[in-house]
């Protein structure tokens, strides 16, 4: 969680409202909060060739998650926002070899059975970017893919007519 951009994105929802005389939900503090945090990442990712291997992983793991799931996921959409946002430190994780630990691991049991086709996908992405970083994902990490995937697929999916 990221507790000082939240704020600023309530601070600017908050501004927003009063010089426009309009009404914002509060969840927009979250856009705004997504928005700086991507910011500060392109900024510190100083490496080039590191932040084209992270675009093309975020890119080719959509990819897995439109075929497996047969959706296609809009690539200017809040949600996707999210996704990337998330798959962009998962990969930044892997590469400096920390490991997120909220003791979400337990969950996976559930959503492999709960979720039997979001849970494959989020496994499949997770295999790729294992190959690709030469990498395993843990538990924990699976668990937060699965759930972003899911997210991602319930989303695109409730579009649909």
């Amino acid at each position: 969680s990221y507790p000082a951009e939240y704020r600023i994105g309530e601070m600017a929802v908050h501004g927003i409202e009063r010089t426009f005389s309009v009404h914002l939900p509060r969840t927009e503090a979250v856009g705004i909060a997504l928005s700086i945090v991507n910011s500060a990442i392109s900024a510190s990712a100083h490496d080039t060739e590191r932040q084209k291997q992270t675009e093309r992983l975020i890119e080719d793991s959509t990819k897995i998650v439109e075929r497996r799931l047969g959706i296609e996921v809009e690539r200017s959409s809040f949600d996707y926002a999210r996704f990337a946002t998330h798959m962009r430190y998962l990969i930044g994780r892997l590469i400096s070899g920390e490991h997120a630990s909220s003791g979400a691991a337990a969950l996976l049991p559930e959503l492999l059975e709960r979720y039997p086709e979001v849970s494959s996908c989020g496994n499949a992405v997770a295999d790729y970017l294992g190959q690709n970083l030469m990498k395993t994902l843990d538990e924990e990490e699976r668990v937060y893919l699965i759930l972003h995937v899911n997210r991602v697929f319930e989303r695109e999916t409730a579009k649909r007519p």
